[in-house]
């Protein structure tokens, strides 16, 4: 399999809500399978977790990713993909919107972490995904995002305009991205990039992808 090498910083939004030139991508919740691949009607973001690796999480108002254990099982990396057949080509920025989850109790070890957004470089499905049955991935694309204890984040927009290019032009195809850490350190209550899911009850908390284009004209819906 043929390795991508990329090194820029990568974002994106929400359910298609055209203004002048910026397009909102926001998937809702649905049952992801082969026909849909993070449509507005099939959001496609899931977990997974070495402590019960043959587990699925598909329906969680959730995802996660933590740190690398050496201590104990309770590793967990997350995935998301977005179909983005009515996006527009040649955007100015694309950037990737989550609503961080609080994290400000406690955290005992593993406070600081590091995490990365991979090219996910194999299909798969967010109703059978466990962390036997995860995708291959590329190097990572954008990276370090630093979490730290104690964190509120909120909204927060992360750059993925390069990456967003490669998708549209073909030139890697689109299976999402994963999320996870190369921090290693014993997991006890450690810091996490947790965000709300598609499946939310809130949908101003869903994942989206923010486009900016250069046009101005109406934006292709599906």
């Amino acid at each position: 399999m043929r390795s991508f090498l990329l090194s820029a910083a990568l974002l994106a939004a929400f359910s298609v809500t055209a203004q002048q030139n910026i397009t909102v991508y926001q998937p809702g919740p649905g049952m992801n399978d082969s026909t849909d691949q993070g449509g507005l009607n099939g959001g496609k973001d899931t977990w997974d977790y070495d402590g019960m690796p043959g587990s699925n999480y598909a329906q969680d108002i959730y995802f996660y990713a933590t740190p690398i254990s050496n201590c104990n099982q309770t590793h967990v990396r997350c995935y998301i993909q977005f179909d983005l057949s009515t996006l527009p080509f040649n955007p100015d920025s694309v950037f990737f919107g989550v609503t961080h989850y609080d994290h400000t109790s406690y955290c005992y070890s593993n406070c600081d972490a590091d995490f990365y957004f991979h090219a996910i470089t194999s299909p798969w499905y967010e109703q059978t995904l466990t962390y036997y049955n995860t995708p291959s991935i590329d190097t990572a694309f954008y990276g370090p995002i630093n979490i730290t204890f104690p964190n509120s984040f909120g909204q927060r927009e992360y750059n993925i305009t390069a990456m967003y290019n490669l998708w549209k032009d073909g030139v890697v195809p689109n299976y999402g991205f994963e999320i996870e850490s190369n921090t290693v350190g014993c997991n006890n209550a450690a810091v996490m990039f947790y965000a709300h899911s598609s499946d939310d009850t809130s949908a101003a908390a869903r994942p989206y992808l923010k486009v900016y284009s250069s046009a101005t004209g109406v934006v292709e819906k599906n």
